[in-house]
């Protein structure tokens, strides 16, 4: 070293000067001094980075310490600090060593900043974070639920909400949140999950509500008291409507209706007059059991609440109006009295008539004669069935057509009832059984252009009285009248059925209905219908000519009496001309021309 040199020269010139004095006397040799460097990092020697970067500072002391003894240094080595990588920014050696670390767009990394001091030195390891991703691909979202699991509310009900955590959450994924229950409202999904619940008006209830981030779910029980609720005083109750309706033998169900859906039930017993369609007067109550609480109901708002108690006076009144009294209670608490006059609907008292709107189902008309018709109406009724009745109009002039405009009663004779010597027009009901009709109306309107009829009336079986009314086109009625050419205009022409040397030929139009047993000398149950001139005419056991049968053959489901059905080719097809009177003495007559279908 030039610093030893230096010293060790300075040490020799007194050495020199001796050796040149008279002074003998040697003196005491004096040992070197020596020094040697001391680096020491006082900070960490490990230092971490976010991936945003940040300033970095290092502590160091670093000295010469002497080694044999103590002198002047002229000259001290400095601290140095290196780095090999590009993101070490500002490495700058003072009193500290201070540097910078650059934003991470990358991985996590690291590096080593080597700090030296002469032939001493140390390293400090420099971490940094990776670049968080906005939008991770590969990493699953993470949703925890920080709330309870569990969250239990008054009868009252109230605002409720659910806090979470959201980890790597993803672009276009949203948080969701459901609820099956209606009592559970306003269910919102933000950086907090809320709702409501509302006031709790039965029992106890729990629901659940799922909140949901794309797969990762959590569920949160909500649970609400039931009400309580205090008996309260009894109220007067007064119903707009009251119904009633037998389903059984002595059993019947009285509905107090406070508008048109809502009411209270009650399922009573007829002790005195256990049948389905008669009322008595007396007072049921569920303490006897003529009101029997399993299927009887107090109705609060929207929903039943089981009836409690219940005691209800019928009185029926000489206008057929009934009165109600009595008393009746929920298990919830509310209870009512109830006194009321008036009619109720569906109860039928003996001896009280009755009016019912006859539902008709299917309507037609057929004629006897050319003045006698008969009107068929049928009813399906829910309890009884099928039911028939048939009205025997007589017109006071011939009309083959249709029943002409008028009033039919039985009073002016033109409505005929079953008599002791008229057994055959039977104008009658049958409703499981047959019953005479004694009292009946009847109007008819017709419209021949519009070709529709209105026939309206009423008929009366025993004290009950049934009113109908039809509009429409009425089977049976032809409206046109028919002209020289006859019918010529067709529905439907066909062959249903054969026999051996026989075809049924079946004729349809609009009014009209032409069944025509044709046998032909000779034919075969497989041949076609032969071209041949059928003279209306009796039965043959062994066919001996050709004829239409007078027996089976009608028109309009009137038996024929006489006339003819010609039957040609007509190209293909077939050319059908007849002229036939029937028993009632009406003529019709038609014309055909066109393909038949045959079995």
């Amino acid at each position: 070293m030039k610093l030893r040199n230096l010293f060790y020269l300075l040490l020799a010139l007194p050495l020199v000067f001796a050796a040149c004095s008279d002074d003998t006397t040697d003196p005491t040799p004096q040992p070197d001094k020596e020094y040697a460097p001391e680096l020491t990092l006082t900070s960490e020697a490990t230092m971490e980075f976010a991936a945003e970067g940040g300033e970095g500072v290092i502590t160091y002391t670093a000295k010469m310490v002497e080694v044999t003894r103590e002198a002047d240094i002229d000259t001290k080595p400095e601290v140095e600090a290196t780095c090999e990588v590009a993101w070490i920014e500002n490495l700058t050696v003072a009193d500290k060593i201070t540097f910078t670390v650059a934003v991470n767009e990358g991985g996590a990394r690291e590096t080593n900043i080597v700090v030296t001091y002469s032939d001493k030195s140390f390293e400090v390891v420099v971490k940094q974070a990776a670049k968080k991703n906005d939008n991770p691909v590969d990493e699953e979202p993470v949703l925890t639920l920080t709330s309870e699991a569990t969250l239990e509310f008054a009868a009252e009900g109230g605002a409720g909400e659910i806090t979470y955590t959201l980890e790597n959450a993803q672009e276009g994924v949203e948080l969701t949140a459901e609820c099956a229950a209606d009592w559970v409202t306003g269910l919102t999904a933000g950086e907090k999950v809320t709702f409501t619940v509302a006031a709790n008006d039965g029992d106890a209830r729990d629901t659940k509500i799922v909140v949901a981030y794309g797969t990762q779910k959590f569920e949160v029980v909500v649970k609400q008291d039931a009400k309580v609720f205090v008996p309260q005083a009894p109220t007067e109750f007064v119903p707009v409507k009251v119904k009633a309706s037998f389903y059984d033998t002595g059993n019947f169900i009285v509905n107090l209706f406070v508008n048109d859906t809502k009411y209270h039930e009650f399922d009573m017993y007829d002790e005195v007059n256990p049948n389905n369609d008669n009322l008595s007067d007396g007072t049921y109550t569920s303490e006897d059991g003529t009101i029997g609480l399993a299927d009887s109901y107090f109705y609060n708002g929207s929903k039943s609440v089981a009836m409690a108690s219940a005691e209800l006076t019928l009185k029926l009144n000489d206008d057929w109006t009934v009165t109600i009294t009595g008393e009746f209670a929920s298990e919830e608490g509310q209870a009512h009295t109830i006194n009321w006059t008036g009619a109720v609907e569906g109860f039928k008292y003996a001896n009280q008539p009755m009016t019912y709107q006859y539902e008709i189902t299917t309507f037609d008309a057929q004629a006897r004669t050319t003045t006698i018709w008969d009107l068929n109406l049928s009813e399906t009724d829910p309890m009884l069935g099928q039911m028939f009745t048939r009205i025997t109009i007589q017109m006071a002039e011939e009309n083959a057509m249709h029943i002409t405009d008028g009033v039919y009663s039985v009073e002016n004779g033109g409505i005929l009832v079953n008599s002791s010597d008229n057994n055959s027009y039977s104008t009658w009901r049958h409703n499981a059984a047959g019953a005479d009709i004694n009292i009946c109306e009847v109007t008819v309107t017709n419209d021949l252009e519009a070709e529709t009829s209105v026939v309206e009336g009423y008929f009366q079986v025993g004290i009950d009285t049934y009113e109908f009314k039809y509009e429409g086109k009425v089977d049976g009625f032809m409206y046109k009248d028919l002209g020289d050419a006859g019918i010529t205009a067709w529905d439907n022409v066909y062959v249903p059925s054969a026999f051996e040397d026989c075809k049924v030929l079946m004729m349809e139009a609009s009014g009209f209905t032409g069944e025509f047993y044709l046998h032909k000398l000779g034919a075969k149950k497989s041949d076609a219908l032969a071209a041949a001139v059928y003279t209306v005419g009796g039965w043959e056991f062994t066919t001996s000519r050709d004829y239409c049968e007078d027996a089976s053959s009608k028109t309009n489901g009137v038996r024929l009496q006489s006339g003819e059905v010609v039957v040609e080719t007509a190209g293909d097809g077939y050319k059908v001309t007849f002229n036939v009177v029937d028993q009632n003495g009406t003529e019709w007559k038609g014309t055909y021309t066109g393909g038949i279908t045959q079995p």
